[in-house]
Order: structure tokens, then sequence, then C-alpha cells
């Protein structure tokens, strides 16, 4: 159980506008996936190649993986990286032509640029989201990189990539901030930026 000052929990789920949004990609929902384990449930995106990236608390609790396509195919998973450290996590499943590839950014946020994100929140299947990424990189707990996001960010949704407006992964959903007296979602969301994960996925030999 991730925690930011007390706040921040990951996103699965147990068994300041400076520059107008983009108009809304027909289908850009394309390369997100649904992943499933016997404990959680979370989010991907399609790399290429049948290599989704997700995050690594999504796939945490082990046993088989399961990734749905949003045709409804689903495809048997195993782990081609993983990094705890980071919460990267990549899985391998057999190629499909009905994923959609998106490309990583390999650079850092920029301050109020627009985002958005398909997950699938508290078990609902491919949701979209929209906003800005809401501040700069920071360190979570003592090398972990994040920034946040004003956009609805809500449990089911890690592992999601964090697409620019280029259509460009630049981070990967990792956690969401929580009231903590009741613990409901504040709908702020954290992701692991794409300047942090690059050099590992490329060192990895899975980009």
């Amino acid at each position: 159980m991730r925690a930011f000052p007390g706040l921040l929990i990951p996103l699965f789920l147990p068994a300041a506008a400076l520059l107008p949004l983009p108009e809304p990609a027909t289908r850009q929902a394309d390369p997100a996936v649904r992943i499933e384990t016997a404990k959680s449930i979370g989010s991907g995106t399609h790399i290429g190649h049948g290599r989704i990236l997700t995050a690594a608390h999504v796939i945490r609790p082990g046993g088989i993986i399961e990734v749905q396509d949003q045709e409804g195919e689903v495809y048997e998973a195993s782990i081609s990286f993983m990094d705890e450290k980071n919460d990267i996590a990549v899985l391998q499943i057999e190629s499909s032509p009905n994923i959609q590839t998106v490309n990583i950014a390999c650079r850092k946020p920029l301050y109020g640029e627009g985002i958005n994100t398909v997950g699938n929140p508290m078990g609902d299947e491919f949701i979209g989201s929209w906003g800005r990424v809401s501040n700069k990189l920071k360190k979570f707990k003592r090398d972990m990189e994040i920034f946040s996001m004003d956009m609805t960010t809500i449990p089911g949704m890690s592992g999601g990539g964090v697409i620019d407006w280029k259509g460009k992964i630049i981070g990967v959903v990792s956690m969401v901030m929580i009231q903590p007296l009741y613990g409901t979602p504040l709908h702020v969301g954290y992701a692991v930026p794409s300047s942090t994960f690059c050099p590992l996925l490329k060192d990895a030999g899975v980009m």
C-alpha cells in the first residue's frame, strides 16, 4: 500500500488551465488494455510486439495474469520486465491486430500540458480521463520520481499510460491522493515519468 505523506494509494482494485484542452481523438483508447490477476484489476498500454506497459504493483500479487483488449479478447500474459522500486513493468502477450500501438516519448512532462489516460476505474472497462500535468517532478520516498495530474484518477486505473497531445506516452499512472479521515479519493493522480523508465526499458531490451 503506497502513501504520499499518508495521502496516496496505488490504483488497482482488490479480487490551472494554461492552454485549451485538445480535441479527443476518435479511437484514442485502442492501445489501452485491462489487466486482471487473482487479486487485482488494473490498466496497461500496448507499446508494440505484444508488449504491455503497466505499473509493477498491478501484477505484484502474482499468479495468472490476463490481458483483455477492447474487443473483449483475453490473452494470458507473462512478465518480461518488472522494477518495483519505480513501479514499472512490461508484460508479454501474443501479438494481436486488435490492439493498436502507442509510442513512448522519453522525456520529462511539462507543467500545464494536456494529457489523457484510459483505464478501468472500479472495474468499469476502458474509461477515458482528460486533464493536465499539475506540478513538476518530485520524489516519492527517497528515489522514485513522480508527477501529479489534475485529471480524474480512480482505483483500477493504475498502469494506464499517460498520453500527451501528440499521442505518446509520457508516464504511467501509479497512485492517487486520498482524504485521510474518510479514505475517499480526491482524484488527483500521480504517475511515473517516461524520463525515468525509458532507460530501464531500453537496458532490459523491452523497448
